[in-house]
């Protein structure tokens, strides 16, 4: 099989940082889900990047040995998966793959390795996504060589590509309705330099930077994004323009809030943790205990939760998943314990991860096993200081007392669990539980949107303290207008903004669930053009 053996033999090294934090929490439940006729879900061969719709409602997977996209639907109650068709067709060895924030687009890296030194340069496709995961060719553009990873801005205007052998970063706009790709020329190049031999880039939750793990210098480059035009400008760090990592970091991700990053260092088996500076994009090394890591198995993919409470790793040589829970406020990271072990196991070289939107489900793309494995992830005692507390008697949390209805974070337990004591107490959900403006499709307010039009996705199903609620309707509001009515499983609106001068717009969501409660949530945008390109 085509396998970049020196690539892996390097993430398997053994060596790196010990340093787990001491405090003893209380565990994070990861079940594994059972597939039919196995544990795991076929895919095509060697799957190696896996990636959750923004709704959560299908899931892809990149396979690098037949040059295919493997396609699921997700039941976001259990967890199961269903194949949608057969695997689509890809370019040269799909490596890294993405949803666009509104779900209408998937967007692979292909990579050309496996045949001569002169034909690693790569590309990157897009394809546009049906109601039910089916995929239709859209748009293929070169990039630099060998590209790696593929990554959206949050208001998909743009995408990026970390490419490998030409230790650069290439960036392109993106039409989010037909799916072409139009180049950003960089300065002096067409692409952004980076460190040596560049495997992962990530944007901010806001959209305003660029992460990239550098495998072979060790290091992340990070760059501010101009949100009207995609193009980079490095971040100087000090003392150098990239900030050291572990060995060898292979994965990047933020934390939901953009204020943490995290990456997995696979040759020394640990992840680095950094604070982000939002205005500058500088980055600032947390210190674990006693070292500057956290120790993980080999481990080749991050990902936070969805509120950002837990990190996950896949250790590709352990073949399992290692669970952090994350100090909010110092980005210090302690070792979740699971039973009868620390981790939890997986099929054969788990290669990346992803949560899904609302935080409940895990999936690892197994690369010599050629499946998805699936998690479900539940209750967590964690302490820690949440958005949101809660007062008054609890509605059934996962145990102990001082139950609250309910924040991301905080001492006690909240509703949603089995059983509950004690009638004060501050909230704490039993899983990170992603905001209500998320989980009702509004994007980040942080970056500019397109004057063309704005996309809300809203989940079938909204996770609060006190459970999931299935959404049954729902209304979108422009300025106070209803704009959008959608029922049934096609909750997607795409909201004409032509027209609309520069400057500040508020759009609402107004969902109605099946038990007949009225769920709202409201965000105020910017529009990214000037008034006088408005549309006709």
């Amino acid at each position: 099989m085509r396998v970049l053996a020196a690539l892996l033999l390097g993430a398997l090294a053994l060596g790196g940082a010990a340093g787990r934090a001491d405090a003893v929490v209380d565990p994070v439940m990861v079940t594994p889900v059972t597939q039919s006729p196995a544990a795991n879900a076929d895919t095509g061969l060697n799957p190696v990047s896996v990636a959750f719709s923004p709704g959560g409602g299908l899931l892809a997977t990149s396979n690098v040995e037949d040059d295919t996209i493997s396609m699921f639907s997700v039941n976001d109650v259990s967890g199961a998966l269903t194949p949608v068709g057969t695997p689509e067709a890809a370019g040269a060895f799909p490596w890294g793959v993405a949803f666009s924030p509104d779900g209408g687009l998937l967007a692979d890296a292909n990579s050309t390795y496996g045949c001569a030194p002169t034909c690693y340069n790569g590309s990157v496709s897009t394809y546009q996504v049906g109601a039910t995961g089916t995929l239709t060719p859209a748009s293929t553009a070169g990039t630099g060589m060998q590209p790696q990873s593929v990554t959206f801005t949050p208001n998909g205007l743009f995408l990026a590509t970390a490419n490998v052998y030409s230790n650069s970063v290439s960036v392109f706009g993106v039409d989010d309705t037909t799916g072409a790709l139009t180049p950003v020329t960089q300065s002096p190049a067409t692409n952004a330099d980076t460190g040596t031999y560049p495997f992962d880039a990530a944007f901010s939750p806001g959209g305003g930077l660029l992460a990239v793990a550098n495998d072979g210098s060790g290091t992340v480059s990070m760059f501010t994004v101009n949100d009207m035009t995609g193009a980079l400008t490095p971040v100087i760090q000090s003392p150098a323009t990239n900030a050291d990592t572990g060995m060898a970091p292979w994965s990047v991700a933020f934390s939901p809030n953009g204020g943490l990053l995290a990456v997995a260092n696979s040759a020394s088996s640990a992840v680095s943790i950094f604070q982000v500076n939002d205005a500058t994009g500088a980055l600032t090394p947390v210190t674990q205990s006693p070292a500057s890591n956290a120790d993980t198995g080999d481990s080749q993919g991050v990902a936070f939760g969805a509120g950002g409470a837990l990190l996950a790793t896949a250790d590709t040589g352990s073949g399992i998943v290692s669970l952090f829970q994350v100090n909010d406020a110092t980005g210090a990271l302690t070792p979740d314990p699971q039973s009868p072990a620390s981790n939890a196991d997986t099929g054969a070289f788990p290669y990346s991860l992803a949560f899904s939107p609302s935080g409940g489900l895990i999936a690892t793309a197994n690369f010599d096993a050629d499946t998805v494995s699936m998690f479900t992830v539940s209750g967590s005692t964690a302490t820690g200081t949440g958005p949101e507390t809660g007062t008054g008697t609890g509605t059934g949390g996962t145990s102990g007392s001082g139950a609250g209805s309910g924040g991301t974070t905080g001492a006690g337990t909240s509703g949603g669990g089995t059983t509950s004591t004690g009638t004060s107490g501050v909230g704490h959900s039993a899983s990170p539980i992603a905001s209500l403006s998320a989980q009702l499709g509004l994007p980040s307010t942080k970056a500019c949107v397109s004057q063309r039009k704005l996309t809300i996705h809203v989940a079938e199903h909204v996770v609060q303290s006190t459970g999931a609620e299935k959404i049954k309707s729902a209304e979108v509001l422009l300025a106070g207008r209803v704009v959008a009515k959608l029922k049934g499983s096609a909750l997607v609106a795409h909201v004409s903004l032509a027209g609309l001068e520069k400057g500040s717009f508020k759009i609402t969501v107004k969902a109605t669930t099946t038990a007949g409660k009225t769920l709202t949530a409201s965000s105020t945008f910017h529009t990214c053009a000037s008034a006088k390109h408005k549309r006709k």
